[in-house]
């Protein structure tokens, strides 16, 4: 059984790239040959990320990471072109034909899947089939699929495979980044779990939970970044101080039957005036938890004692409850990051029983938790996942340790590379929110940088502020490693020596943010090394709290632009809580989002229309858009207030408001680039040509839409590029 358990959990991750782990059933084991000759490009999707899948490297993967299968042997079946899969694949395309999955007569096995045909496969995999579809869904992009292959789509809206957006055009090719990124993450939670032992959620901000570290050798830095605390205190809720060290003598003397008291929270350096106290005693005035931090780091001496004898344990956990009851914490943060599942099964019993301890007294446990990457097994590493979601209230995912200095340095093969990036972030993620439970998971986010010797072969780690002084210092062209990603590194050399560094930037740490509410977990918990970096926590902010509304995706394209009206005051949501992205504008909508840009001017001669009242609150906008010459009505007198503004329309509004504003409008771009360009009416032709030129409408999926409705969420996107490429 621990052999089966084992290679379920080597195959766990991979599974989640291709299903919602609400929905996952119940498989059997894989054996681990199949992971071994088969960890390659094929189901690597941070290989060629950009490239569409083919529809063989679909089936392959659906069938062999969803129910963990081996395929089965016998003669493939060819598909509508006659020719056979590809070697690797034809194991999986066998048995996907045998189950009636696919239809080897209608595909062609080399063909970029689009995302119509990949629903249709999943569905099928799962035994849904099309005819489960509760709802109907408009799709684009539906012409030539079979009633089948649409019942399907709806199937997997219905079934929350799919994440629905109005008009979502289902002929799309399925890139091989998008699977993860785009389509497959749960939709995002609104509704969080109660935590044990925790006092509140900040104000205003939905994830908000934060670690703090202690510089406890340096009084220095440990001021200054109290004090950075202290600038940012209303975003946390959860602190943690590195404040307990589970020392071997500790369990040594417990061992030959002394009491021993521990180091606590006040060190020789500090004295009373140890900067910890004075944040343990500002939390307890903002009613921010406080968790004494239990570090063990890399040194298995400790947890070598603890296998040995039960009593040892039972010592460790009276130290630390010692503590908790000496300061009144709100509990403890125990983080062990030892690698190797030796102690697999001791820390397993420790934390059980501390858990126990804790709970017992009303306080919290948090778990600090190694990152699970993609070319490790879980069962590899110490911790227990399964464990972890019984004890810990809170689970802080390490997602910053991909190239560590310690490891660099320790391992002669490693290589220099970056601290984290959004794929392994995401895969992390993905699998603690499903075996852990989303309530309870942190995303850990670092700050700071890693210096890399590579001549002799040492690393350290660094401050952000020196990571900004050496790149001044030497001029260093900053690189980026992954422009989806926005890892960044620079190379220098001194002394005959080369160095490269590898660091956090603000928009790496701000789109790995973004990954909590699309996951629904918990929330963020903030790591650095060191240093003044009050960037980390405004970048953190601006994809975790920043807006109110709820139904406002950071992931999505949409939300810089959501993001750029609401804090600049062109629109307000539907409610406190919704923007309604997908929701259409109205004529009305968009022409006061105009006048107040304007800064709400007074019309000389009122509304001219008949159907619009003095009294409405467009009014006011409508006279004096009117009045300049930036609407003229639909005819007889009209304006249509509440008729949803095209985008057409839309583009003529703007066109005439940059004329009156005396900006150039003379550039025109050739239209016929777009398919649907002849669908452009006459009237709106300049207007359209010149926003396509001045790169205020791009299109959508490769179209025009001129006469398609336009979204609140292209409204907001369109304006913010209209401001920042025209108005300023």
């Amino acid at each position: 059984m621990k052999q089966r358990k084992r290679f379920q959990r080597i195959s766990a991750l991979l599974l989640m790239l291709c299903l919602l782990s609400a929905l996952l059933p119940q498989a059997a084991a894989m054996p681990s040959s199949f992971f071994e000759q088969h960890s390659d490009w094929y189901f690597d999707l941070t290989k060629e990320p950009d490239r569409a899948m083919t529809v063989e490297e679909y089936i392959a993967l659906v069938r062999a990471y969803s129910y963990w299968s081996v395929g089965i042997d016998g003669e493939s079946p060819r598909d509508r072109d006659g020719d056979l899969p590809s070697p690797w694949a034809a194991p999986y395309v066998r048995e996907a034909a045998k189950y009636g999955i696919i239809d080897p007569a209608t595909v062609d096995y080399s063909q970029t899947i689009t995302l119509g045909m990949a629903m249709e496969i999943i569905v099928h995999s799962k035994g849904l089939f099309g005819y489960n579809a509760i709802n109907l869904y408009e799709f684009r992009g539906t012409e030539g699929l079979t009633n089948e292959q649409r019942l399907c789509l709806n199937t997997a809206v219905d079934y929350g495979i799919l994440q629905y957006t109005p008009k979502m055009n289902v002929s799309t090719q399925l890139l091989r980044r998008d699977l993860e990124a785009k389509y497959l993450i749960p939709s995002p939670s609104t509704v969080l779990s109660p935590v044990t032992g925790q006092k509140q959620r900040a104000a205003n901000y939905r994830y908000s939970m934060a670690f703090f570290e202690d510089c406890y050798n340096d009084a220095e830095k440990s001021r200054e970044q109290l004090n950075l605390f202290k600038q940012n205190s209303d975003s946390f809720n959860v602190v943690s101080l590195d404040c307990i060290y589970l020392m071997q003598n500790k369990v040594n003397d417990a061992n030959d039957g002394r009491s021993y008291i521990g180091e606590f929270i006040t060190h020789d350096l500090f004295g009373e005036e140890d900067p910890q106290l004075e944040l343990l005693a500002f939390c307890k005035e903002k009613d921010i938890s406080v968790l004494g931090g239990v570090i063990v780091y890399y040194d298995d001496s400790i947890l070598r004692l603890l296998a040995a004898d039960d009593a040892a344990i039972d010592a460790a956990i009276d130290e630390m409850m010692e503590v908790v009851d000496e300061y009144d914490l709100d509990g403890l943060n125990f983080d062990v990051e030892i690698n190797g599942n030796t102690y697999r099964a001791v820390y397993s019993k420790l934390v059980t029983k501390l858990s126990a301890r804790l709970h017992a007294e009303g306080k919290m446990l948090m778990l600090t938790v190694g990152g699970y990457m993609w070319d490790k097994s879980e069962a590899t590493t110490i911790y227990d996942y399964d464990v972890i979601a019984q004890a810990a209230d809170l689970a802080t995912i390490i997602t910053y340790d991909l190239h560590s200095a310690r490891s660099y340095t320790n391992d002669p093969t490693a290589q220099a590379g970056e601290i984290s990036n959004l794929t392994y972030t995401s895969r992390c993620m993905r699998y603690a929110a499903t075996v852990i439970g989303a309530d309870k998971v942190l995303l850990g986010i670092g700050g700071y940088g890693i210096c890399f010797n590579t001549t002799d072969h040492t690393a350290k780690n660094i401050t952000m502020p020196e990571v900004w002084a050496l790149r001044e210092k030497y001029k260093a062209q900053e690189k980026t490693t992954d422009a989806a990603t926005d890892d960044r590194y620079f190379t220098y050399a001194e002394g005959g020596k080369n160095y490269i560094v590898y660091y956090e930037s603000e928009a790496g740490i701000r789109r790995r943010a973004a990954l909590a509410p699309a996951y629904g977990i918990a929330g963020v918990a903030g790591f650095y090394v060191g240093g003044s970096y009050t960037e980390m926590f405004d970048q953190m902010k601006k994809k975790l709290t920043d807006l109110p509304f709820t139904d406002a995706d950071p992931t999505q394209w949409y939300y810089e632009g959501v993001e750029y009206a609401y804090k600049n005051k062109l629109f307000n949501g539907m409610s406190a809580t919704t923007f309604e992205p997908e929701t259409e504008m109205t004529r009305a909508m968009l022409v006061t989002v105009l006048w107040r840009y304007e800064g709400e001017p007074q019309a000389q001669n009122g509304v001219q229309f008949v159907d619009v009242p003095s009294n409405e609150w467009y009014a006011k906008a409508v006279a004096w858009a009117s009045e300049n010459g930036i609407v003229g009505g639909i005819g007889h007198g009209k304006f249509a207030p509440e008729d949803n503004v095209t985008r057409e329309q839309m583009a003529v509004i703007l066109y005439r408001y940059a004329q009156k504003k005396g900006y150039p409008t003379a550039n025109r771009a050739d239209l016929s680039a777009f398919p649907d360009h002849a669908a452009v009416s006459n009237w709106a032709k300049d207007a359209v040509s010149w926003t396509v030129s001045a790169g205020i409408i791009g299109g959508s999926d490769g179209y025009l839409l001129p006469d398609g409705n336009a979204t609140r969420a292209q409204v907001a996107t369109i304006l913010m590029r209209f401001i920042r490429n025209i108005l300023t």
